[in-house]
């Protein structure tokens, strides 16, 4: 039953992580709404190895072992992919993007990408030497702390920025990628007939069907 349990919690647990990353890209901030496709699979993806790089810091425990291994390794890899697709997203209005490029927040975004790159290449060099494989571990934890920050600090800072609002919604990005939903319409053909009328003399109908 630990088992069963185990399997369980791995598959339903690693989507679950994503759901932060949906609250920020629901709301109204600039930055986290522009990302809003990248930043919950990115949020998943550093969870998953954010998870792999404090298990490496633990003692070697065999074939539980090798399997974290390799899971870190396609979580990193994973990792370092969403954010430069998070960042070519958000480069689409460049004002919105400019926290990530510029500033203490931008530091910290590089800073991110560099631990990931650096924590990826520890797991794929051959060997897998202990040291080496602590090394890898403490870069990974430090690029998800460096990551959360600059997101964080990035969507206030977006959110100060009135033209990174007005820049987005005149891109017709955000808000406007969103469709309408339309109401359902009562009296459709008295609407048609209305609108006929209405072109020859003068009349039309409402939804109610009564003459305006």
């Amino acid at each position: 039953m630990a088992d069963v349990a185990s399997v369980g919690a791995g598959v339903i647990g690693l989507p679950l992580t994503a759901y932060t990353g949906v609250l920020l890209a629901g709301t109204a901030v600039p930055l986290w709404q522009g990302a809003r496709r990248a930043l919950p699979i990115l949020f998943a993806c550093s969870a998953a190895a954010s998870a792999a790089s404090l298990l490496d810091l633990f003692p070697e425990r065999g074939r539980a072992s090798v399997a974290v291994h390799r899971f870190g390794a396609a979580a990193k890899a994973a990792e370092v992919a969403m954010t430069v697709a998070l960042e070519r997203q958000v480069a689409a209005v460049p004002r919105v993007a400019e926290p990530l490029r510029t500033g203490v927040t931008g530091g910290l975004w590089r800073a991110a990408q560099g631990l990931f790159a650096a924590s990826l290449v520890t797991s794929l060099v051959p060997g897998w030497h202990r040291r080496l494989r602590i090394f890898g571990a403490l870069l990974g934890t430090a690029g998800a702390v460096a990551l959360r920050f600059a997101l964080l600090d990035g969507g206030r800072r977006s959110a100060r920025d009135p033209l990174a609002t007005f820049e987005q919604q005149r891109a017709r990005r955000g808000g406007h990628e969103v469709p309408e939903m339309k109401s359902p319409r009562r009296h459709t053909e008295s609407e048609r007939s209305g609108a006929a009328a209405g072109g020859e003399g003068g009349f039309q109908l409402t939804d109610r069907g009564q003459h305006a």
